[in-house]
């Protein structure tokens, strides 16, 4: 009988745990994702810095004032880009435009530089994404730094 309640109670467990983790996910992805509006104006964009690469810690911190634009049917893209390390950085900087719905990429570019210590550039790129139109996609940024 201790085997069969025991069992009973491992199973309950298990099922609070799956029940628990369910509810967390639908927690952590619910809400609408702060996406910036996509007007005529430049806008403020979020960045990432793609994991497992070389001194990522900082990476997206590097680009500084980044914006994107939609005008006559392409995005254009603003930004400073600055060297904060010690040695030499090639840097990947990965504009995507994308799907507010679905996060589905509707289209890339990548700018690539490399900036000695404490040198900064100035990343504006006119035409550098081409869409239709700007309705229900947004614009987001990944930069990547590896040591040169």
């Amino acid at each position: 009988m201790s085997d069969v309640v025991t069992r009973r109670g491992n199973r309950l467990m298990a099922g609070m745990m799956l029940a628990g983790t369910a509810l967390l996910l639908v927690a952590c992805t619910s809400g609408s994702p702060d996406s910036p509006s996509t007007s005529a104006s430049a806008t403020s964009i979020p960045s990432t810095a793609i994991v497992g690469q070389d001194d990522v810690q900082g990476a997206a911190t590097d680009l500084a004032n980044k914006g994107c634009m939609f005008a006559n049917g392409a995005w254009d893209f603003t930004g400073t880009l600055s060297n904060s390390q010690k040695g030499a950085q090639f840097y990947s900087v990965r504009v995507w435009v994308r799907d507010t719905k679905t996060s589905s990429v509707v289209a890339s570019q990548v700018l690539e530089e490399k900036l000695d210590p404490g040198k900064s550039v100035k990343l504006d790129r006119k035409a550098l994404v081409k869409t239709n139109d700007a309705k229900g996609l947004d614009c987001v940024v990944d930069v990547i730094r590896k040591t040169a």
